[in-house]
């Protein structure tokens, strides 16, 4: 991902509809194709903000994006609104370039001092309840299974100064195995010319596979003090890539369809 131009709008980063068309390597059009197609699942405020008027004006005056002079609106996402989109093209690269985006740019200028850090700072139990029965609802909207969300909800009053000592069966050293697209690389070899794990070619794989649901899981997950969902695979995903690999000779080319319909192939190495 090229570093990006920082567009902000009341001190809050945010990306323009080409920007983030650019980071997930798709077209603009094709944003606002899922953006129309999904209007009930985006938020004002939330997931988008719409400059009209005099907002667009004042926007247009202070940044140097490319808004058309003749356009009489402008979207700009936040990450919220970014999540949203890379859900909807589900592709590797969405995701992977989300990632980068919460830690590189969305996330970028927050201080670690935001972080409860002492007991001056703990906020009352009746508040983090709030916030836990919020992450709950949230995380069980996009189908995140629920002993992560538990898992999730331990982490979030262990920080807010309120630890729980009843052990999950998520906790790190019970949890079972789960594989993302570049562990599974890793795991069975396949990687890129440069000598790379390549999770887009095993991602590719996996869509041409019967994947039941219970062999995927959506997962909660805390990154650099920011939390967010990912969706990792049992090992017997891992073992049908395999066997789809043997089946197939391993094959230097894997062939997969792009955000716009055009058949493509991904160059692939095998390591022993």
């Amino acid at each position: 991902m090229q570093e990006l131009t920082v567009t902000k709008f009341n001190d809050i980063r945010v990306l323009t509809t080409q920007q983030i068309a650019d980071a997930y390597e798709t077209e603009s059009q094709v944003i606002t194709n899922n953006f129309n197609r999904n209007k009930d699942r985006y938020a004002s405020g939330k997931h988008f903000i719409c400059l009209t008027g005099n907002e667009l004006r004042n926007f247009r005056a202070k940044n140097q994006n490319d808004v058309l002079p003749n356009a009489n609106r402008l979207y700009l996402w936040t990450k919220k609104g970014a999540f949203l989109h890379a859900k909807s093209l589900n592709t590797d690269k969405a995701w992977e370039v989300y990632d980068k985006l919460v830690d590189h740019y969305f996330d970028y200028q927050e201080e670690p001092s935001a972080r409860i850090e002492d007991q001056s700072k703990k906020p009352s139990l009746a508040s983090v309840n709030t916030a836990v029965s919020t992450i709950d609802r949230i995380f069980s909207r996009v189908g995140v299974d629920e002993m992560y969300i538990a898992a999730e909800a331990k982490r979030f009053y262990r920080e807010a100064g309120y630890p729980i000592e009843i052990p999950l069966i998520t906790d790190k050293e019970m949890m079972p195995k789960l594989y993302d697209c570049t562990e599974i690389a890793i795991e069975l070899g396949i990687m890129s010319k440069s000598g790379k794990p390549h999770n887009q070619a095993v991602g590719d794989i996996i869509r041409k596979l019967d994947i039941t649901d219970d062999e995927t899981k959506t997962t909660a997950f805390s990154k650099n003090g920011h939390g967010d969902v990912t969706v990792q695979f049992l090992p017997s995903v891992v073992e049908k890539v395999k066997v789809w690999l043997e089946k197939n000779q391993y094959p230097t080319k894997i062939a997969f369809v792009d955000s716009k319909g055009n058949s493509k192939t991904r160059t692939v190495v095998y390591r022993e």
